[in-house]
């Protein structure tokens, strides 16, 4: 999880990892254990936290 405080100071931080994730190999995703389900939810949500 990434501090609040980081989303204001890098207010385009989600946006970029959204994009490096969704570039990633389908491979590379599921070699992570338990990562994968995380890594949706993430890339699924609207806007960042804040």
């Amino acid at each position: 999880m990434v501090p609040a405080p980081a989303w204001t100071l890098l207010p385009d931080l989600a946006e970029r990892l959204r994009a490096a994730i969704t570039a990633l190999p389908e491979a590379a995703i599921s070699e992570l254990p338990g990562a994968a389900g995380e890594l949706d939810r993430f890339v699924a949500r609207p806007e960042s936290p804040r």
